[in-house]
């Protein structure tokens, strides 16, 4: 059995990927596309595990009313930071960008992943997917952050 892949451009360069009970560490060259050819049988389960690190993405400082602001992404999904999960004021804080981690939240609206990091003064903040904002009531969001 032969399973192609395409690449999704999330995967950084390389991606494990393996039949269930074992271990295949895949690596991306200079092709969109993986051929996992060995070890597999009909019946297999593949599992493919990408990374996705949590990225700052710096606006253009030419940009007005965001410019020189920075967005957090994982993978495909932009974070945001929304008024009831965050005690600061979202619109001024700054960011110390080497803090900010991603863990799944199995509890919050449902079980998501989520963002958890610190201001330059040491006060916590909580980022949620962007596309989840506004599901607890009126509230105010920010994708665009101060960062350090």
């Amino acid at each position: 059995v032969t399973l192609n892949g395409r690449r999704v451009g999330l995967d950084e360069g390389h991606a494990d990927s393996a039949p269930m009970d074992s271990a295949v560490d895949l690596h991306f060259e200079k092709s969109r596309y993986v051929i996992l050819r060995e070890g597999l049988r009909d019946g297999d389960e593949v599992r493919i595990t990408y990374a996705m690190p949590v990225v700052a993405r710096r606006q253009d400082a030419r940009i007005k009313n965001c410019g020189g602001r920075s967005a957090f992404t994982r993978g495909p999904l932009v974070f945001c930071l929304e008024t009831p999960d965050n005690q600061t004021n979202i619109f001024d804080t700054v960011v110390d960008t080497k803090t900010v981690v991603a863990r799944f939240d199995p509890v919050l609206l449902g079980g998501t992943m989520v963002l958890e990091g610190y201001s330059l003064k040491g006060e916590q903040l909580k980022w949620i997917p962007y596309l989840l904002w506004g599901n607890r009531g009126e509230s105010r969001m920010t994708v665009f952050c101060n960062t350090a």
